[in-house]
Parts: structure tokens; sequence; C-alpha cells
């Protein structure tokens, strides 16, 4: 078995980390109706990208992406997750619309 790719693996849990940092900051100022003083989400960002259900979506879908990749990779040698063919992307990073993942997807509009 390979060694894990660890590099690969951190890189993918900082942007789903990022991602739900910044989510939990806009669901904290939509709760309260006030910033956190040491966040990341400020009025500039409120103005420009409200939270709706297709921006909260959207922000788990990303989230998960990653956290989906980082785990899917694992039993891969590192070189080959940073020259990643279309299929190992596809099938590492994909959101899943069926099974309990369909209800999490928005409805049409």
């Amino acid at each position: 078995m390979a060694v894990m790719p660890l590099k690969p693996i951190l890189s993918n849990l900082v942007e789903a980390y990022g991602e739900i940092a910044e989510l939990d900051d806009r669901i904290y100022y939509a709760a309260r109706g006030e910033f956190r003083k040491d966040g990341q989400w400020d009025a500039w960002h409120e103005e420009r990208c409200p939270l709706t259900e297709g921006s909260l979506f959207v922000s788990f879908e990303h989230a998960y992406h990653h956290l989906n990749w980082a785990s899917n990779c694992r039993n891969t040698e590192e070189e080959k997750v940073w020259h990643f063919s279309e299929e190992d992307g596809e099938r590492w990073g994909r959101f899943p619309i069926d099974g309990l993942f369909a209800k999490l997807w928005p409805p049409p509009s």
C-alpha cells in the first residue's frame, strides 16, 4: 500500500475548513444580526453575497467536495493526486445526487 498523500489531504482539509469557518460566520450573522469581531464575514461581503438557500448549498457542496477528495485520494500516490485524471477528479470530488443526499439539493428555481 502506498504512503498516504498527506500534503494533498491537508490541502483539501484546509479548503473545507475555510469554507465551513466562513459559513459559520455567515450563519452567525444571519441568526444574531451582528458580525463576529474575529470573523471572516463582514458587511462588505454580506452586501455582495447574502446568505440564501442557494449560497448555503454552494458552501455545503464546496466543503463536501474537499472532504470527499481528501478521503477518496488517501490510497493514491501523491504525484498521481497532484496530476489527477479527469476520471479521478470526478470520482474523488463528486457531490452525491441520490439516496440521502438527494434531499440536500435545493429545489429547482
